[in-house]
């Protein structure tokens, strides 16, 4: 099982298809972040390591998105005995991966403006805990 690890998070290959041309690896942190940035600027580093050794192999690049699965607390929910909590997943778009730092820029905007969007909707919603990330990626 190939795996990437560093002092804060560890990312190890979940799914892969088509002789490894289409991979998941899963991101997890031994910190727990209630911001999306905060989480992406700690596994940013293994994203650029895993990026680096695909388009090593690959000439052609790759194409990916980011999913994160996210622990929220409903905080307008009316229950004193109980919280009720629930888990929700933010994907970006798929794109192709010209620059590892653009692309994680832009990852992190998405994310971000997808997360407000949801909370105006579903207001009482906030962030408990970001559980995990999923890089998805195709080599072309």
């Amino acid at each position: 099982m190939q795996h990437y690890k560093n002092e804060d998070a560890t990312a190890i290959l979940h799914e892969s298809a088509f002789k490894n041309k289409c991979c998941v690896y899963r991101l997890t942190t031994h910190k727990i972040f209630h911001s999306i940035t905060k989480f992406m600027e700690v596994i940013s580093p293994i994203l650029c390591e895993i990026a680096s050794m695909v388009k090593k192999d690959h000439a052609n690049g790759m194409m990916g998105y980011i999913q994160l699965c996210i622990q929220m607390i409903d905080e307008d929910y009316n229950n004193v005995t109980n919280t009720r909590k629930d888990v929700f997943y933010f994907s970006t778009k798929m794109t192709y991966i010209y620059n590892m730092d653009i692309w994680m820029k832009h990852s992190i905007e998405s994310l971000n403006n997808k997360m407000d969007k949801f909370c105006e909707k579903s207001s009482g919603w906030v962030i408990d805990h970001i559980k995990f990330a999923e890089f998805r990626f195709i080599k072309l």
